[in-house]
C-alpha cells in the first residue's frame, strides 16, 4: 500500500544543473507522476537530490529494479524513499516516539536506528557492491549507500549499512577493525544527525540520571554489563546519578542509541558524559570536515564547467595570466600568456614578445 504521498522514491546524486522539469522528464517516460521535486537549499541552489512519487506501485518496482539511471548526463543512485520516523527509530516493532528518547529507540533492539552503520574512511574506489557484499557476512543487508558529491558523483569515502537483524551489526561492531579493498575503514554506529553535539562524540563514560535509593554500584554494573565490559563505576547516590566506563566506547553508543533504560521499575536516563576539551575536539573536527567538503565540492564544480567549456568548444577564461582559468600560469591567449596575442606574451605577437612579432 502506498504511503501519504503515494509511491515515494529517493533519487540522490543529480547534477546541479537538474531542475524539476528535466527529473519528471525523465522518470515519467516509466508511468505517470504523482508529484517530483529537486530539493534545494534557502539560496535557490539544488541540493543534489530529489523525490519522484509514482501513481502505481509496478511503475516504481520498474524503476528501482532497471538498475542504473542516467539523468541530464548523470548516473544517479535510486532508492524507496523512507520517511524521517523510520530512518531515525521505525522499522518492525513500531514507530519513533518523540519526546525525550527523540534520538534513541525507547528500547526497541530492533529498531532502523539500532541495525544501521556509519563506515568512514572507504577507498574511494569501493563501490556500494563491495561494501554491502563485505558486511553481508554478518547478516542480511537490509540497505547500503555510498555518500557522493552531487556535481562529480565521485565517492566522499564514507556510507551507512542497514542489516535486517540488530544482532548482526553488534558481531560487526565485536570484529573491529575491519579492512575493505585495502584500507582499514571505521566503523561505527550511526547516529541521528538530531541528536545533541555530545551524542556524536565518541566516548567511554556514561552519565546515568534517574538513580533511587535502592538502586546500588551493583545493580548498575550488573544491568550495564550486558552492554560491555563495565571497568569502573562512580555512584553520586545523595545527587541521584553516576558515572560508568566502559573498555569500549561501542557500548556507549548502544545504550546511548537504545534507551528506554530501567532498573527496579524505575526509568534512567542515559547519556555520554563528554568533557568540554572531548566537546571542542569532536568540533573542530567536524568543522574541517565541512571545509574540506566544501572545498571539494567548489574544485569539481570548476573543474566541470572548465571540462564543459572545452568539450563544447567555448573559449576559456582569462584573467593577467590567461589560458586555462589560469591554472597554467597563462597560455593560449591571455595576457602575459604564451602561444598567442596579447602583452608580455611569447611564442607570437604582442609587447614583450618573443618568437614573434611586438615590443621587446
Amino acid at each position: 500500500m502506498p504511503g501519504k504521498d503515494g509511491y515515494k522514491l529517493f533519487v540522490g546524486g543529480i547534477s546541479f544543473n537538474t531542475t524539476d522539469q528535466s527529473l519528471k522528464a525523465y522518470f515519467e517516460q516509466f508511468g505517470p507522476l504523482a508529484d517530483y521535486i529537486v530539493i534545494k537549499t534557502a539560496e535557490n541552489r539544488s541540493r543534489g537530490f530529489g523525490f519522484v512519487v509514482y501513481e502505481n506501485e509496478d511503475d516504481m518496482e520498474r524503476v528501482v529494479n532497471m538498475g542504473n539511471h542516467t539523468v541530464d548526463g548523470r548516473q544517479v543512485e535510486i532508492k524507496r524513499a523512507t520517511p524521517r520516523e523510520d530512518t531515525q527509530g521505525g522499522g518492525r516493532g513500531g514507530g519513533m516516539k518523540r519526546g525525550r528518547d527523540d534520538d534513541s529507540a525507547d528500547g526497541n533492539r530492533e529498531a532502523k536506528i539500532m541495525r544501521k552503520l556509519f563506515v568512514g574512511g572507504l577507498n574511494y574506489d569501493s563501490t556500494k557492491d563491495d561494501v554491502k557484499a563485505y558486511f553481508s557476512k554478518y547478516g542480511i543487508v537490509e540497505d547500503c549507500v555510498i555518500m557522493k558529491y552531487p556535481d562529480s558523483g565521485k565517492s566522499k569515502g564514507f556510507g551507512f549499512v542497514v542489516f535486517e537483524e540488530s544482532r548482526a551489526l553488534d558481531q560487526c561492531q565485536a570484529d573491529r577493525p575491519h579492512r575493505i579493498d585495502g584500507r582499514t575503514v571505521d566503523t561505527k554506529r550511526s547516529t541521528p544527525q538530531s541528536s545533541k553535539p555530545e551524542a556524536m562524540v565518541q566516548t567511554k563514560r556514561l552519565f546515568v540520571a534517574g538513580i533511587r535509593d535502592d538502586i546500588s554500584e551493583e545493580d548498575l554494573q550488573d544491568y550495564f554489563s550486558e552492554f560491555g565490559n563495565v571497568t569502573s563505576a562512580d555512584l553520586k547516590k545523595p545527587r541521584g546519578f553516576g558515572f560508568l566506563e566502559f573498555e569500549d566506547h561501542d557500548a556507549v553508543d548502544k545504550i546511548c542509541l537504545l534507551g528506554g533504560h530501567s532498573i527496579k521499575g524505575f526509568r534512567l536516563d542515559t547519556k555520554k558524559a563528554v568533557s568540554k576539551e572531548e566537546m571542542a575536539a569532536s568540533q573542530n573536527k567536524e568543522a574541517n570536515r565541512n571545509r574540506r567538503d566544501m572545498r571539494q565540492e567548489f574544485d569539481n564544480a570548476k573543474r566541470m564547467k572548465m571540462e564543459n567549456e572545452w568539450n563544447s568548444g567555448m573559449p576559456m577564461q582569462s584573467n593577467s595570466g590567461g589560458g586555462y582559468n589560469n591554472m597554467y600560469g597563462g597560455g593560449y591567449s591571455g595576457n602575459q600568456g604564451g602561444y598567442g596575442s596579447g602583452n608580455n606574451g611569447g611564442y607570437g605577437g604582442g609587447n614583450n614578445g618573443g618568437y614573434g612579432g611586438g615590443n621587446n
